[in-house]
């Protein structure tokens, strides 16, 4: 906000190029397009005057899409994709567990639970749901998450949910893998594409222990 409003009020610019979602707010209540943001809710955009323009789909949008995905090529069926030897043959049907990205170091972004709870209503259209107890948020903060991953497949691993969905950053899923293969722990991983995770230059820092 402190670099929006001098913008909009001194350099009164037609647009303002990248930035994060306050910045864009800002600018748009100012009638200044902001083109910026990624993965934010349909309600973020249509709650404000339409001046902001996103660089990837909202993540009602990847909900949607996902929702129907799962509902009608994954549920009820077997887990045939999980690593060769953690179950014991691959025809144990899919459990689904859910990582997502709820804010940045210890704060919580409303934006990372209207995702959640978009995902969980899409899924819900088709029967389809998470495992009870296997929905995780987590914070960005690279100093803490290795030990949060960590205990986050750990409980995945004990209620050997077979396949999870990943709504997050594009650089938690170094930790994520690693983690998993840390407890020899090899699941299906279902790609979302929220915040540039589906990107070559990302998943080349994924464990590709986990991405074979």
């Amino acid at each position: 906000k402190a670099h929006a409003v001098p913008i909009a009020t001194t350099i009164k610019p037609c647009a303002g190029w990248d930035g994060l979602k306050v910045f864009g707010a800002e600018l748009a209540s100012r009638g200044i397009i902001g083109i910026c943001t990624v993965t934010l809710s349909s309600y973020f955009y249509t709650s404000r005057p339409p001046y902001i323009f996103g660089a990837l789909p909202t993540s009602t949008e990847y909900a949607q899409h996902l929702g129907e995905y799962i509902g009608k090529k994954l549920w009820n069926r077997d887990a045939k994709f999980v690593g060769q030897g953690w179950l014991p043959n691959q025809t144990t049907k899919r459990k689904f567990g859910l990582i997502y990205l709820e804010g940045v170091k210890g704060k919580a972004d409303p934006e990372g639970k209207r995702a959640k709870d978009s995902l969980v209503s899409e899924m819900a259209k088709y029967g389809a749901k998470f495992a009870d107890g296997d929905i995780f948020a987590y914070t960005y903060d690279p100093g803490r998450n290795q030990q949060d991953f960590t205990n986050m497949m750990i409980k995945f691993h004990g209620d050997a949910v077979t396949s999870l969905v990943m709504f997050v950053d594009p650089l938690s899923p170094i930790l994520i893998t690693q983690a998993a293969t840390s407890q020899s722990y090899f699941p299906e991983w279902i790609i979302t594409g929220s915040g540039l995770s589906d990107t070559t230059a990302a998943g080349r820092l994924y464990d590709q222990t986990q991405w074979s």
